[in-house]
């Protein structure tokens, strides 16, 4: 069965293990005693109810067995893998070894023929080899800067394929409620198809959990070499979680202010924002996000978090001027940013709007997005438009979306 299900657990839950194997030997005896005492305690309630009732207490504890028999991989993790979704052809090939295998008769260059097909596929799975897709086709050009703003509802992730290969993904999704599947469920597998296995650096720009909260399980999956935020806020829960999970990877944890930076090849990454905290956060504030950059000769891409129009009155005056500027609108385009002074300085070309369909805030908001137009921006939208891809060789861009339009500057 383990080996049956094997393209479907990695295409339902991006996950394969072998702990089934070992834990049939639990579970197998153990579901025998489940069924034989429940059957025993319904024959002997007419007779003995103290004796139904041992007999059901057996059941019980036969069935508590079986289910904490599951935490054996929390022992050993080693014996689960995440991997991505398996191309079509990969799965077809490895079932179609199989028939071959149980069809093959008395011909046994058939049956090696197929036990070698689906041990090939088999193989192919567990090394993640994923289908291609739209965040796996390549830009125009080899040696290009690539930014996918990903659909992932009412939230924030944004990859960045640097030309020298480098990844760096500014912030890794979430809920408002709270749920990190979406990290797990969503993020990964796109990181995943994109050809990341391992991560450079993962930015947090705010602990809010639309934004931080699928940062645990990227962090488990992609074991990134640094990780960054901006300004500190020692009661936060999340951060202290994501913290942990930072260390426990190996991961080095960086405080970036006003004035950092950082080159990648041709691609300098500037922070704007914010600058160091003259006092201790209590909480997570959304004007504290950290504010990052990416210059790519005459192109400008700039990741705002989600900061208001306060912080945005600060920014304006600084930013350069950009002949090509990517914009991803501030807080998902609420009427509380992206505010007509600041959209006159950024000047962007293009803005792109993170934000769930038919969301309950209202995102984004109309008066944002006549903004936007009257300043002759071109505005993409992940509820519309789905992924949105931006690849620049420097002098020029070219906005993809998952939905198929393209816009070229």
């Amino acid at each position: 069965a383990e080996l049956a299900l094997l393209p479907v657990a990695a295409s339902a839950f991006s996950r394969i293990t072998a702990a089934g194997l070992l834990l049939n030997f639990v579970a197998i005896p153990l579901m025998t005693v489940t069924q034989l005492a429940g059957m025993l305690a319904v024959a002997a309630a007419a007779v003995s109810p103290a004796l139904a009732e041992l007999c059901g207490y057996v059941a019980h504890l036969a069935t508590v067995g079986i289910v904490e028999s599951a935490r054996f991989v929390d022992v050993f993790p080693q014996l689960t893998r995440r991997v991505p979704a398996p191309d079509a052809l990969v799965t077809a090939g490895y079932y179609c070894g199989w028939v071959l295998v149980f069809a093959a008769g008395g011909r046994p260059a058939v049956r090696a023929a197929g036990c070698g097909l689906a041990v090939a596929a088999g193989l192919g799975i567990v090394a993640g080899l994923g289908p291609r897709g739209f965040v796996q086709r390549p830009c125009p050009g080899d040696a290009e800067l690539r930014v996918l703003f990903l659909d992932v509802d009412q939230g924030d992730a944004t990859l960045v394929r640097f030309p020298t290969g480098q990844s760096l993904l500014v912030d890794a999704a979430g809920s408002l409620r709270g749920r990190s599947a979406v990290g797990e469920r969503i993020v990964a597998p796109v990181l995943w198809k994109a050809g990341v296995r391992r991560l450079d650096y993962l930015v947090i720009t705010h602990g809010d959990p639309d934004h931080a909260g699928g940062a645990e399980a990227v962090i488990a999956d992609f074991r990134p070499r640094e990780v960054w935020e901006g300004v500190p806020v020692p009661g936060s829960e999340r951060m202290r979680r994501i913290a942990a999970a930072a260390r426990e990877a190996g991961a080095a944890w960086r405080t970036l202010q006003a004035g950092d930076s950082l080159r990648v090849g041709e691609v300098e990454v500037v922070a704007w924002h914010p600058p160091p905290p003259a006092w201790e956060r209590p909480r997570v504030r959304n004007d504290d996000s950290l504010v990052l950059e990416l210059r790519h000769g005459r192109v400008s891409i700039l990741l705002p978090g989600d900061i208001g129009a306060d912080v945005e009155a600060q920014l304006g005056p600084l930013l350069p001027r950009s002949p090509l500027r990517v914009l991803k609108a501030p807080h998902h385009g609420s009427r509380t940013s992206s505010s007509a002074a600041f959209v006159a300085a950024a000047a962007p070309v293009a803005a792109v709007v993170s934000a769930g369909r038919e969301n309950r805030f209202g995102h984004p908001d109309p008066a944002v997005l006549q903004r936007y137009a009257a300043a002759g921006t071109a505005v993409l939208e992940t509820a519309r438009s789905g992924a949105i891809d931006v690849c620049s060789n420097g002098n020029r861009i070219r906005l993809q979306t998952a939905a198929g339009s393209a816009v070229y500057r």
